[in-house]
């Protein structure tokens, strides 16, 4: 899958291994734990971040440059949100956000994204391909 970027960020979800749409099938049990990589590319640091996941259950949030840059990342009811209480900032460039744990029994979709930038204001973002997190300059 080609990235489509409209702006200075791009944030891009990998649910097992593919960039896109990736359905479990019947034989994947509840209790079966997958991940999602949150991958990102950006031209601008990143204060905050928060969006919603459908699709599966999201049981934990780790890992992923989030936690390198002393972010704190919570999750309930498939909301996602990460901050520092320090005011430290993602730089830009490009990786892994963060480690979604999901239980999966269906399509994985990023939604309702609220990307913030280091003023604390919110960025114009839009959703491609269900996966893909567009920020609009």
């Amino acid at each position: 899958m080609k990235p489509y970027t409209l702006g200075s960020l791009l944030i891009i979800a990998t649910f097992l291994g593919c960039s896109e749409t990736s359905p479990t099938t019947p034989s994947d049990s509840l209790n079966n734990s997958r991940s999602i990589n949150v991958t990102y590319q950006s031209a601008l640091p990143i204060a905050g971040f928060q969006f919603r996941v459908t699709g599966v259950v999201v049981t934990q949030a780790r890992d992923g440059v989030a936690a390198q840059h002393g972010f704190n990342v919570s999750t309930q009811n498939n909301i996602v949100i990460g901050f520092s209480f320090q005011g430290a900032t993602i730089p830009s460039g490009q990786g892994t956000l963060l480690v979604l744990d999901i239980e999966a029994f269906g399509l994985a979709c990023l939604e309702d994204v609220v990307i913030s930038d280091s003023g604390g204001n919110a960025v114009n973002t839009s959703i491609n391909n269900c996966l893909t997190i567009v920020v609009h300059a």
